[in-house]
């Protein structure tokens, strides 16, 4: 963070001139001329104004000057007052003349921060301000950007699918990503249009394998063979914004050429290229001990699948639309099987959705995303929400960690699929509440392990929407956390490239050691990777005090 823009803010204010007598009826009269001047157009004039009123309320200009809102102890501060001159001061820094333009939407951010994060500030402040915020978005400084080379299906109207929302995680030498691919557009997140001639929202997702220059090597359409039922007739279809996890990874680089693996695609192969072992007779599959055609044929399916291109074990988060009959969106968790197949296409083997203590005994179904998937101390953990930082335990997590160890890769049939057989009730987990208000805070990526300051946990990337002008606008925040899941340090709001939906679904180290990689959608239309640097990153970040009134 910049103290050296703060401490110009405060070399500029405490250089007016100011009759040193402190009173608090002044500091009312001195708050209430602030906003009249605001409201008159007179910047500078309320800059002059809330300086006098903060004096009057006892502010430590030295500390102030330093990035901390403190005052001295000998003085009542009005809470009311203050926020209502933290709110005049946050707009007027807009139109300030400081000694930079940098500077004076520093300081407008910094203010709007204090305001959004207090947890007792009047909501209709809090409101207008999260909405004016956007005026000092940071634009976060990358090393590179790329969009993902995906081949897209088509609509039965032959319009194509749009690519967005990635997620990614590192296979050896390379990556392995998920693209998600829909068939509409929409405008302002409000508006969404889908292009096929029933009018249903559809999702179709893609495995690719990444090299380490990122560039796409191989593509596997995602087919679910899980035998979850659908609800018939639902309006969305597919599983929306996958988020991969490892539960093993494979013993060779599925990304790149010369691994241990065998049967390996590479830049120079085709997946349709690769001599695969043919498979003479029933005997030579992985068969379930039934005689049923269906189970036959899941047993022959996946044996295809173990002869394929070995991708180790992948776990993934979702949500689902269409797989309770409500038709409410939910969590759900899944795996795949372990091999592209010669067709080039992955099969979801186990799906599973998720129901949070919360909706036990709710007579109204709740919405539920953005949940943050991970193992960590073997334990499957999922970040739920951040006011305060409540994780929910998935056993299922670790069973299909161990699951896999064993090597069984048979396709579970399912028989009775009631409410209470399909849904998994998960119990939270809850951390030590921040002082800062971060309930509007959602998804979005890691946790990885961080170092900053020299304390190591973990670092989140999150991401906020506020409603701007009849349209959505998104923003993101870095968070991190020592290793007992305190929070120790946030960056103010950021975007990419994009003011409107810009969506970050995952971040991952590079595999260079000294930068992030993170994913992201545009407007529902657009998929990419961005390349952040830590030492950015490290700059970004501020201390929570700095964000405390």
């Amino acid at each position: 963070m910049d103290v050296g823009a703060l401490s110009e803010v405060g070399k500029c204010m405490a250089a007016l001139p100011i009759n040193q007598s402190h009173h608090a009826t002044l500091a009312d009269y001195f708050g209430t001329a602030c906003t009249k001047c605001r409201l008159d157009g007179a910047n500078m004039e309320a800059i002059y104004m809330a300086r006098l009123a903060l004096e009057h309320m006892g502010l430590d200009w030295q500390k102030f000057a330093q990035g901390h809102l403190s005052f001295n102890e000998e003085y009542t501060v009005d809470s009311v007052l203050l926020d209502q001159l933290l709110y005049d001061m946050s707009i007027v820094a807009y139109y300030m003349k400081l000694p930079t333009n940098e500077i004076a939407k520093y300081f407008g951010r910094w203010l709007c921060d204090l305001i959004i994060l207090s947890p007792q500030i009047d909501n209709n402040i809090l409101h207008t301000t999260r909405n004016n915020a956007s005026c000092y978005y940071q634009t976060i400084v990358y090393e590179e950007k790329r969009q993902f080379d995906v081949k897209l299906p088509f609509t039965d109207t032959n319009k194509s699918y749009n690519p967005m929302n990635p997620s990614i995680v590192p296979a050896g030498r390379g990556y392995i990503a998920i693209v998600r691919s829909v068939n509409y557009t929409q405008e302002f997140a409000v508006h969404f249009t889908s292009h096929d001639s029933d009018n249903r929202i559809r999702t179709k997702n893609f495995l690719l394998g990444l090299d380490e220059n990122l560039n796409t090597v191989w593509q596997a359409e995602i087919v679910d063979h899980s035998g979850l039922p659908k609800v018939d007739g639902a309006l969305i279809e597919g599983l929306e914004d996958m988020r991969l996890f490892w539960l093993t990874e494979p013993s060779g680089c599925p990304t790149a050429p010369n691994t241990e693996k065998s049967h390996i695609v590479n830049q120079s192969e085709n997946i349709d290229d690769i001599n695969l072992p043919e498979i003479k007779d029933d005997k030579d599959v992985i068969a379930p001990d039934t005689e049923d055609t269906e189970d036959i044929e899941n047993s022959k399916r996946l044996a295809s699948d173990y002869y394929g291109v070995d991708v180790g074990q992948l776990g993934f988060s979702c949500t689902t639309a269409n797989t309770h009959s409500t038709c409410v969106p939910q969590i759900s968790i899944g795996r795949f099987s372990p091999y592209i197949t010669k067709e080039g296409k992955i099969s979801i083997c186990e799906l599973q959705p998720l129901i949070s203590w919360k909706q036990r005994g709710n007579p109204h179904r709740l919405c539920e995303k953005n949940w943050l998937a991970f193992l960590l101390n073997d334990q499957g953990l999922m970040v739920y929400s951040y006011q305060p930082l409540t994780m929910v335990k998935c056993p299922l997590m670790i069973k299909w960690q161990k699951l896999v160890a064993q090597e069984t890769y048979h396709l579970e049939i399912r028989d009775d699929m009631s409410e209470e057989v399909t849904e998994v009730s998960v119990q939270p987990k809850i951390y030590q509440s921040s002082s800062l208000r971060l309930e509007d805070q959602r998804g979005s990526g890691g946790p990885i392990f961080y170092t900053w300051q020299n304390i190591k946990g973990y670092l989140i990337v999150t991401h906020g929407v506020i409603s701007h002008d009849n349209k959505r606008i998104y923003h993101q925040r870095f968070l991190f956390y020592n290793k007992q899941f305190k929070l120790q340090a946030l960056s103010f709001p950021f975007h990419f490239n994009n003011l409107g939906i810009e969506y970050c679904s995952t971040m991952i180290p590079h595999q260079d050691g000294h930068s992030l990689l993170l994913g992201v959608g545009i407007e529902d239309r657009e998929a990419w990777l961005y390349k952040i640097n830590y030492n950015v990153v490290d700059d970004m970040l501020h201390s929570v005090e700095l964000s405390t009134i």
